[in-house]
């Protein structure tokens, strides 16, 4: 930076003397006021590092749980498959921080499903349009020439596949199978939750292109499921290995930035650089250079927190995500190198009800808004959170981008009978327990993790005062997810909802999906829902608008009761550069690793 700006000066001086020789005293002295204002802005400006990206060493991550499913287009796909696979498109590095030389457009800190700031992967052009008549809509998917799949001359998987190049074949094989296929394996979930995809099959339209019409009312979905929600990989793998295509480790095999290299269970997960990667970097002092810059990525299965923490201060790992408020201030502080970022908001999972059994107390809106008012929401988050929680977090949370659709509680507009819901009043909700006919309040019980336990100990304390007891239903992951998946739930239960950037496609608040564990089914926001979407197809801040009217009506409801959502924190070694704490490039992609590079004399000077 010195350097640079003492190389400006000279410039400019050399630039001035010349000038003297030709030009009279007030040239000069322009000239001399127009230098200095050059050096004001120059030292002004925050210039990043000029420094070249370079190749080789090995990113180590922590993974808090082992991979069984290597299906590209599972409901939940690990990272490690991801990084081995290709999406059609997805988020743009350029605009989001990109080492300092992106236009920030965007922080990547949560996912983001943003038309304006996707960058074609495999694709090279994405359109959707209503159909005549209106009933149907159809998606139109090109795809860019040239882009191979990885071959490893070690996997006999990969041998097969011959890193031929991807075609539009493939991707009608992975999309058609995606909304088709019956085999019960954990990628395979459309059937329940998203039984309209049953009998849409694409058609190939080009040497590069294909489409698939979809109902109307699904057209936003179909476009979520397939371009957004779905990698390709070779149907060969299937055809030949089966169902070990989707849980053996061998057969991961795809077009994306790196191929597995070795796994151990429950150990590790290693990948090696895909030397033939069609993806360049697009910004900064490496424009141009092929990705990825790294030779590997390591990822260690580490479940425990202690354990993760642990190897991210001696630098087993060179970078830890979704560090919370407490332990950032506890790892900073053992180690002043580290940088940070902050990251997204994490929560509690909320509580949902079954709404939709006449004759309980969750079927009554006077029972929930009580629930609401005993519950000291601002408490909660000071106790727990420094007071750095969101209180109003469901049905969506408020993040960059998506500002249109949120409704908050200071807005001028919120209608103050919601915002009394948020306010701690167990008198009032006593009055409205006995108006609801439970004076007496009733037993309740909620299905559970041991996560959530010391969260909800302290609901279960202040929702003593109006009479509801609640018991705690602990359940094992495997077995929560099966009630859950299952709706054998009768009363209560804990769940995750989707983040704001599945809106519009993912609405919690109607129809038959897992965000809806509340099962709401209300007329107005069914039909209200409906126009949404079909705003949404050619107009997305029209829709937003419409969320947010939307929301005075769903909020009155008081359909869950939700947890305040507080910022959780990146943290990473300084060795690890062109990183700006990035998490999900795009939408639920884990990719940051494509972009960035090890400095490997600064890990070796740091002893790291």
């Amino acid at each position: 930076m010195t350097k640079k700006i003492a190389w400006i000066l000279m410039c400019c001086l050399m630039t001035l003397s010349l000038l003297a020789v030709s030009c009279g005293t007030d040239e000069e002295e322009e000239q001399q006021q127009q230098q200095e204002q050059e050096e004001e802005q120059e030292e002004e400006i925050e210039q990043p590092p000029a420094d070249k990206p370079e190749y080789g060493g090995i990113l180590n991550i922590s993974l808090t749980a082992d991979v069984d499913d290597f299906l590209p287009w599972s409901i939940f796909t690990a990272q490690p498959v991801m990084a081995c696979n290709e999406w059609l498109w997805n988020g743009d590095w350029a605009k989001g921080p990109a080492g300092g030389y992106g236009t920030n457009e965007v922080g990547w800190e949560a996912s983001t499903n943003i038309k304006d700031l996707k960058a074609y992967y495999i694709a090279d052009n994405i359109r959707w349009e209503v159909d005549a008549g209106g009933e149907t809509g159809t998606i139109y998917i090109k795809i860019k020439e040239g882009i191979h799949y990885g071959l490893d001359p070690d996997n006999p998987a990969s041998v097969l596949v011959g890193g031929r190049e991807v075609t539009i074949d493939d991707v009608l094989w992975n999309f058609n199978t995606r909304l088709n296929d019956t085999r019960n394996h954990p990628g395979l979930f459309l059937g329940t939750s998203y039984p309209w995809t049953h009998g849409i099959y694409g058609k190939k339209i080009g040497p590069q292109e294909a489409s698939f019409t979809i109902p109307i009312a699904e057209l936003l979905n179909g476009v979520m499921l397939l371009c957004d929600g779905a990698q390709i990989f070779p149907p060969e793998l299937d055809e030949e290995y089966e169902g070990d295509s989707t849980t053996d480790w061998n057969v991961c095999f795809g077009a994306g930035a790196f191929m597995v290299k070795d796994v151990v269970i429950n150990n590790k997960i290693e990948l090696k650089r895909n030397p033939n990667y069609w993806g360049t970097n697009p910004v900064g002092p490496g424009k141009g250079d092929q990705l990825p810059y790294l030779d590997g990525v390591k990822y260690i299965i580490m479940p425990d927190l202690s354990t993760r923490q642990a190897a991210l201060r001696t630098g087993q790992i060179d970078q830890l995500g979704m560090v919370t408020i407490e332990d950032r201030a506890m790892l900073l502080g053992q180690n002043t190198e580290l940088k940070e970022a902050l990251g997204g908001m994490s929560a509690v999972n909320l509580l949902g009800m079954r709404t939709d059994i006449a004759g309980t107390p969750y079927a009554n809106v006077k029972v929930r808004q009580a629930m609401m008012m005993a519950t000291d929401f601002n408490a909660i988050n000071d106790s727990l959170y420094d007071g750095l929680g969101h209180i109003l977090t469901w049905p969506y949370w408020k993040q960059k981008g998506y500002e249109g659709l949120y409704l908050g509680l200071d807005d001028p507009d919120m209608p103050e009978n919601i915002k009394e819901l948020y306010v701690y009043n167990p008198a009032r909700a006593k009055e409205l327990m006995e108006q609801a006919g439970y004076p007496d309040g009733f037993k309740a019980t909620v299905v559970l993790t041991d996560t959530e336990v010391d969260y909800y100990s302290i609901v279960k304390d202040m929702w003593e005062e109006i009479g509801i007891d609640l018991e705690f239903s602990i359940q094992e992951t495997g077995g929560y997810l099966s009630i859950l998946y299952g709706l054998s739930y009768e009363e209560m239960i804990v769940g995750a909802i989707p983040p704001p950037s599945s809106w519009p496609e993912v609405a919690g608040y109607t129809g038959i999906s897992l965000s809806n564990f509340s099962r709401i089914n209300d007329p107005y926001l069914n039909e209200a829902t409906a126009h949404m979407l079909t705003t949404a197809i050619t107009d997305l801040n029209s829709a937003m608008t419409e969320t947010r009217e939307m929301m005075k009506h769903l909020l009155e409801g008081a359909w869950v009761i939700p947890t305040p959502r507080y910022p959780s924190y990146t943290l990473w070694w300084p060795w690890l550069k062109n990183y700006s704490g990035e998490n999900p490039v795009g939408w639920l992609a884990w990719n940051w690793p494509w972009w960035v590079y090890i400095d490997q004399d600064l890990k070796a000077e740091m002893g790291k």
